[in-house]
Order: C-alpha cells, then structure tokens, then sequence
C-alpha cells in the first residue's frame, strides 16, 4: 500500500505518514513509497478526488483509492469501502 496527500484526523489535526506507517505495518500491510503495479495493492489518500500522481498511477492500474479516514476505520476492524 501507498499513502498519498496530507492526512487530517477527525479533530482537524495532521497525521504524519510515520504515524500512518506505523498503522499499516500493525495492520501487517507493507508500505511502499510509490505506486507501482507490481508492489501496491492499495492508495490510501487524503482526498479519494485526488489528482497527484500516485493517484492518477494507482487509477491507471485499477488499484483501489481510500480515504484516510476510511483506512482508520479499517484499523478499527471495520471493511474499508474503495471510492
């Protein structure tokens, strides 16, 4: 998986990728820098709109894009809806 974009929690305060990072490795997801086809399953971005460039790799390789809040949903156990 791949993060992209300035993450915000919920109370408006900015999540550091570290600290996503560190979600997603207890999660036991591994975490790349860069979407590529062959070791990103997932991009994790602030805004699933977004028109950056892992964004716009990740939709040209049909990998899922999901909102920040809905991967810490995820880290809950809840299912993280693709948008």
């Amino acid at each position: 998986m791949c993060f992209t974009g300035a993450a915000v929690s919920a109370d408006g305060t900015e999540l550091p990728r570290a600290a996503l990072t560190a979600i997603a490795e207890q999660m036991g997801l591994c975490v790349a820098d860069s979407v590529t086809k062959k070791y990103c399953d997932l991009l994790v971005a602030a805004d699933a709109a977004s028109h950056s460039g892992k964004a716009a790799k990740a939709r040209q390789y049909g990998l899922p894009v999901v909102e920040v809040r809905h991967f810490l949903c995820a880290e809950c156990g809840a299912e993280v809806p693709a948008c």
